[in-house]
């Protein structure tokens, strides 16, 4: 909520705001109780459906298509993100590992934090702003590897570019850990900091 508050709302309307989601939270706790099964979209959310509401649900993965992606046997030098550019986020680990890894890294993705990420970024790192689909799966074919350095509920993404062939590098959180579950499928960040996500990327290229 309180990322919600700084990334979203205008400080004029941030105390307003708050309260009235305060207020919701209370009708959300009385609706919950209504609810016969609960379903997840991953073990991730089912942990917080049991913390919050105290109930147990079924975890039921989105479904990718992934016969719809190619992995090519020869990859580019580039590496991937697909995503918002918020600072929940965290796509300014990634924009900062690359411009002192000097490696060639393509944004895809628009949002608020794109101004502030494109002033720290070096020459080599390239913002497309949002693709269509087409395109978004032709960079995954052709990638080095993804990274994802936010916490997501799932990360449907990070699904997308194993199917075509990229490793990932993500944040051993969320929905992640069980999308990259081994070394062959590329490496998770425990500590969501700049050296840390260097170092798995770094691990990656020499793989």
């Amino acid at each position: 909520r309180d990322e919600y508050l700084r990334e979203e709302v205008p400080a004029l309307l941030q105390r307003p705001v708050r309260e009235l989601l305060e207020r919701l939270a209370v009708t959300d706790r009385e609706f919950a109780a209504r609810v016969d099964h609960w379903v997840a979209n991953s073990h991730a959310v089912a942990g917080r459906i049991r913390r919050y509401y105290d109930r147990e649900s079924e975890v039921v993965y989105p479904p990718v298509e992934v016969s719809a992606y190619e992995a090519r046997p020869e990859r580019g030098d580039h590496w991937v993100f697909v995503g918002r550019l918020s600072a929940y986020k965290r796509v300014d680990l990634a924009v900062r590992a690359f411009s002192r890894l000097r490696g060639r890294l393509i944004v895809v993705g628009e949002g608020r934090e794109r101004d502030a990420l494109e002033r720290i970024a070096g020459d080599n790192v390239v913002f497309t702003g949002r693709v269509d689909e087409a395109t978004k799966r032709d960079l995954l074919a052709s990638a080095r590897g993804f990274v994802f350095p936010g916490e997501d509920d799932f990360g449907i993404v990070m699904v997308e570019a194993l199917a075509s062939g990229a490793p990932v590098v993500a944040l051993d959180a969320g929905g992640a850990p069980e999308i990259v579950p081994g070394e062959q499928d590329g490496v998770l960040v425990h500590d969501p900091a700049p050296h840390s996500v260097d170092e798995a990327i770094a691990a990656v290229g020499r793989g």
